[in-house]
């Protein structure tokens, strides 16, 4: 639903279908394009389609990527891309050779962003499928977080930006959580269904 209300708003004259199944059966339905898994009737029957750029790297498919949509376009999922590592408080607070690792894998603008995000998606109570989206990133000092509501249909959209000090945690928390407040103030429970109001 995000993508596909994105779309909609970025190309009114496209028509977006919904497709299921794993990457080679949707790139097969891609004219011109070859895989090995293909439902029938169903090769070569669309134009294009949006994969995740970052799912397409992991499987070393990048070949396949005519275009990447800017973010200007298309803003990805909260949290879209990022990984997280888990293991008992105990463990990563002890002096060992896993709690070494553990901060090395700790990159704390990702950890920034990311919280900005999910914090975002949190007060607005919306759920995986909702068509909303969202990308943070630290620059010169500062945590700017972009989001998108959309209706379904992509006729209405609501984007805002907002930026602090990347001072931590709880400036990402309430950078998120402000942002949320400015599109629900906006009417974005308006354009798709939130539980927060």
């Amino acid at each position: 639903p995000r993508r596909a209300a994105q779309l909609r708003a970025a190309r009114p004259d496209l028509e977006v279908i919904d497709i299921r199944g794993n990457v080679d059966t949707r790139l097969g339905r891609v004219r011109g394009m070859t895989g090995p898994e293909v439902i029938d009737g169903k090769k070569g029957d669309l134009d294009a389609v949006v994969l995740a750029a970052a799912g397409l790297t992991r499987l070393g498919r990048t070949h396949t990527i005519t275009e990447l949509l800017d973010p200007s376009v298309m803003l990805p999922a909260p949290g879209q891309g990022s990984l997280a590592v888990e293991c008992r408080q105990a463990d990563a607070d002890a002096d060992t050779a896993l709690s070494a690792a553990l901060r090395e894998y700790d990159d704390e603008p990702t950890r920034l962003a990311v919280t900005a995000e999910r914090s975002l998606l949190a007060r607005l109570e919306a759920g995986c499928s909702a068509p909303i989206g969202a990308l943070a990133a630290v620059e010169d000092g500062k945590l700017g977080l972009e989001a998108v509501v959309c209706s379904p249909d992509g006729q209405r959209l609501l984007r805002r930006r907002l930026e602090v000090a990347a001072d931590g945690m709880e400036a990402a928390v309430g950078l998120g959580v402000r942002l949320a407040e400015a599109l629900l103030d906006d009417g974005a429970a308006e354009l798709t269904p939130l539980a927060a109001r």
